[in-house]
């Protein structure tokens, strides 16, 4: 999946190209096309087999971008085959990733016939606090509530097509976690493989390290009303009902103690995260972009999504 980036389209598309243990075949969902898009996609069209380039109208968002991906495959896969969700953020990092992805996913099948996807990187759901907390492991595989995106996550075409893939309605933020969840409650296994970390962490760029939690109010941010208002659907979906009060609650406590400090600030914060659950409560999903004056549709395309929240809740 791409947005705006050929510069990463076409390194992403390089390092497929030069794996040791090629894609069956290769759907790229191009959010925003554009020329020079289209051009860096046609170069490669000779070189990797099987490529399909879809040209969304519009940008659908990380969960409309993959749920397309996944709809563009779906009627080439067996129920035996393995489909890896990348994006132009992360390409492969060396050139027998996909060999040793494919290898460990199938050992793990063996091990588990259950197993219905495999990554990286991963987390478990706290279903008391609605806390996603991430997983990582350096040995054995260990097993998980869902996938981290970025981290080349793994998924058994059976077990995708019975359970549907990810939800385009989500747009951004929270959609790993949705799947994850829908999976799991399905009866299959999600795998965080220590041995794949260990292959990939050495190459992987690291973001800077998480903000201690605290009270204190961030810069206003237009993601932060997806990846809210998503958090809260899915608790609710899922019926973790205390965990999405409590979300609900500090969602709109942290704000309001925020307000003689910095009222401007806390009153955008609280009119934000009043949408966010508003429409999580009503099922209102899709695209509801909010934004303000000196915001623009770009910023929901860059940094992380659900570790936001974490990363700022408080002690």
């Amino acid at each position: 999946m791409t947005y705006r980036r050929p510069g990463a389209l076409n390194q992403s598309l390089r390092a497929i190209q030069a794996q040791d243990s090629p894609l069956a075949a290769l759907a790229i969902v191009d959010n925003c096309p554009t020329d020079e898009s289209s051009e860096t996609v046609a170069r490669y069209v000779s070189t990797i087999p099987d490529l399909l380039y879809v040209r969304s109208p519009r940008n659908l968002g990380p969960a409309g971008g993959r749920a397309i991906g996944w709809r563009t495959l779906d009627y080439r896969c067996s129920s035996e085959d393995w489909v890896v969700f990348l994006d132009d953020d992360d390409p492969l990092p060396v050139a027998h990733m996909l060999g040793s992805l494919l290898r460990l996913a199938v050992s793990q099948y063996e091990k588990d016939p259950r197993t219905g996807g495999i990554g990286a990187r991963g987390a478990r759901l706290n279903r008391h606090t609605g806390h996603v907390v991430p997983v990582l492991t350096s040995g054995r595989s260990i097993r998980v509530d869902h996938l981290h995106g970025g981290f080349f996550p793994c998924y058994r075409a059976e077990a995708l097509r019975r359970t549907g893939s990810f939800r385009s309605e989500l747009f951004f933020g929270f959609e790993e976690l949705d799947l994850g969840l829908r999976l799991t409650l399905a009866g299959y296994s999600l795998y965080v493989s220590g041995q794949l970390w260990t292959e990939v962490e050495p190459h992987m760029v690291h973001s800077a390290p998480a903000a201690k939690p605290s009270w204190r109010l961030s810069k206003i941010h237009p993601r932060r009303y997806y990846s809210l208002r998503n958090l809260l659907s899915i608790l609710l979906d899922h019926g973790f009902y205390t965990a999405a009060l409590r979300w609900a609650f500090m969602a709109i406590a942290k704000p309001m103690l925020n307000v003689v400090l910095n009222p401007r600030l806390a009153l955008k914060h609280l009119r934000l995260n009043v949408s966010a659950i508003r429409d999580a409560f009503a099922r209102h999903l899709g695209e509801t972009v909010v934004l303000f004056p000196d915001e623009t549709i770009e910023d929901l395309t860059s940094g992380a999504n659900e570790s936001r929240l974490n990363e700022e809740r408080p002690k």
